[in-house]
């Protein structure tokens, strides 16, 4: 197996997934409070530019944790690149973040219902190569359980679509 090949192949699903994604007006819900309107601040100047780890590798700060549904699908190429990306020194693998992101419990954030059948089946491709090729980076049992119970979230609709 080629990782790298299958990452690159993998990633230009996700693209093509999500390319028609138009970017948002505002990223979060910016007139909520002065965290909401700090977080859209930021995700306003990634969506210029290319957003890098920096921007949301912070578990503690952030700003998907407050975004839009609209905004997670347009960032989710580069949060899929940042998770297939080797651990960086200072945030560590982005991976156990996205998976936060995009668990079950989190279906209020609306990002599941949003996405369209091949977007959810992009995103259940993604955690399951992750599962596959990432191994020694899903830290336990109980991740190993928190990546199973995820993949199946998103694969069982996709299926079912």
């Amino acid at each position: 197996m080629n990782v790298l090949a299958d990452d690159r192949d993998l990633l230009r699903r996700i693209e093509g997934a999500f390319a028609s994604v138009m970017r948002p007006p505002h990223f979060t819900d910016f007139a909520h409070c002065a965290e909401c309107a700090e977080h859209d601040r930021l995700l306003r100047v990634c969506a210029d530019r290319v957003m890098v780890l920096e921007d949301v590798g912070y578990a503690g700060w952030d700003p998907f944790c407050v975004a839009l549904p609209t905004s997670f699908a347009f960032f989710f190429p580069s949060l899929a690149r940042f998770a297939l990306a080797d651990p960086d020194a200072e945030h560590g693998w982005y991976g156990t973040q996205l998976l936060f992101h995009l668990d079950e419990a989190r279906r209020a954030n609306g990002f599941h219902a949003s996405c369209t059948t091949p977007q959810r089946a992009a995103v259940a491709a993604l955690l399951k190569h992750l599962m596959e090729t990432r191994r020694p980076l899903i830290d336990g049992e109980r991740a190993a359980r928190a990546f199973v119970d995820c993949y199946r979230f998103w694969v069982e609709p996709a299926a079912l679509n």
